[in-house]
Formats: C-alpha cells, sequence, structure tokens
C-alpha cells in the first residue's frame, strides 16, 4: 500500500470518527459540551495536519521540478557544444573552396567572381555571429550555479569553449584577408596582394591548428558521460 492511499484511508477513518462523535452528541444531548470541544479540537488538528502536509507535498514537487528542469538544461547545453564540433567539422571545407578560389583567380585560371566576393564576405560576418554565441553559450553556463546542480570539470568546459570560440575567430580572418587577397589581385596591386596572401595562409594555417586542437579536446569530452560534468547538489 502505498504512502497516498494510506493518507486517504487514515482521512476516511477519521471522518468516521467525527461521524460517530456527532451522533453521540445527538443521541446524548447532556453531554453534548463535551463532545462538541473535543469533535472541534480532533478538526483542527486533523486540519493541521493536512495543511503540513499539503506543504511538504508542495515542496518536495517543487524541488523534484527544480532538479528536472536544470538536469534537462544541463543535457541541452551539453547537446549544444556538440552541435557546434559539428557544424566546425563541416566548416573546413569551405575554407579549402577558398584557396582553391583564390589560387585559381591568382593563376589566372578563373576571374574574380563578385559573388564569391559577397558570399565570403557573408562568412565572415557569420562566423563572427558564431564567435559572439559562444560568448553567450559560457554565460549560460555559468548561469547553472543558480539551479540545484554541480558543475564538474568545469575547467575542461572552458577550455573547449573558449577554443571553439578562438577556431570562429580563426575563420573570420581567414576569409576577411582572404577577400583581400581577391579584390588586390582583381586590382592588380601585386605588392598588396603579396603581403595580405602572406597574412591569408598565416590565417589559414592557425584556422587548421586550431581544428586540430578542438579534434583532441572533443575526443576527450566525448568520452565522459553526463555525470562526468553534471551532478546533483
Amino acid at each position: 500500500m502505498n504512502k497516498i492511499n494510506k493518507i486517504l484511508i487514515g482521512s476516511v477513518s477519521a471522518l468516521c470518527i467525527i461521524g460517530t462523535l456527532t451522533l453521540l452528541k445527538a443521541v446524548f444531548n447532556d453531554g453534548g459540551k463535551m463532545v462538541t470541544d473535543w469533535i472541534s479540537a480532533f478538526s483542527n488538528a486533523l486540519m493541521a495536519g493536512a495543511a503540513v502536509y499539503a506543504a511538504l507535498q508542495a515542496k518536495r514537487w517543487f524541488s523534484n521540478l527544480s532538479y528536472a528542469t536544470a538536469f534537462n538544461k544541463a543535457a541541452e547545453f551539453l547537446s549544444k557544444i556538440d552541435a557546434e564540433i559539428d557544424e566546425i567539422n563541416g566548416c573546413l571545407h569551405k575554407t579549402d573552396e577558398l584557396h582553391e578560389n583564390i589560387t585559381a583567380v591568382h593563376k589566372g585560371i578563373i576571374r574574380f567572381d563578385i559573388s564569391v566576393y559577397q558570399s565570403n564576405d557573408n562568412l565572415v560576418s557569420y562566423y563572427y555571429s558564431k564567435s559572439q554565441s559562444i560568448i553567450k553559450l559560457k554565460q549560460e553556463y555559468e548561469q547553472f550555479k543558480r539551479w540545484p546542480i554541480e558543475r564538474c570539470q568545469v575547467k575542461s568546459i572552458y577550455e573547449i569553449l573558449k577554443n571553439i570560440n578562438v577556431f570562429y575567430g580563426s575563420m573570420v580572418s581567414t576569409f576577411d584577408i582572404g577577400n583581400n587577397v581577391l579584390i588586390n589581385i582583381h586590382n592588380n596591386e601585386d605588392n598588396n596582394t603579396t603581403i595580405y596572401y602572406d597574412e591569408y595562409m598565416k590565417a589559414l594555417k592557425k584556422t587548421r591548428e586550431q581544428s586540430h586542437v578542438l579534434d583532441s579536446l572533443y575526443r576527450d569530452f566525448n568520452n565522459k558521460s553526463f555525470s562526468h560534468y553534471f551532478t546533483a547538489k
């Protein structure tokens, strides 16, 4: 028999007792005053007990809801990191496309294409916004302090978020400088083209190196279970 059923049976029994005493009052009117006082006291005690029980149940329900909400938020947070890494893995082919385009334009194999230039410029804006979103994701992680959940492996979480941010920053530089190379080739500004091309190659190298760093960090991150990152307080 569970706790709820026991409470219901107890309540019914109490009501039966009260009903019996009320009947006794009606039958034995001369002792009515004493019986009425006794019934009143018993009823007050019963109501007080019910109020305390209801308060405890409400507190327990709220606590369970807080834990459930906190753990759902934590699972969603870890999934966001997974999603960022998936997107980053798809980003690298865009750097290959950019490099192929710059090489082909520089060698005169293809002509400068303004639509490609504009597409690259859009990617600069997009990767900058991704960098800002990682800052917000870090803030989201810090806000777990408000919830009834303990953060674990905090340094490793901050490390992977920092390196995701660095990667997106490198992507911004790679496409921004790459576009400068393209426009200078188009304008036949050889001196500037050489300068920008050297800077572009440095940015591209940093982006690729950063992807390797993230690969290593994510392998370690992905090999750990949920309880390695969050536990109940």
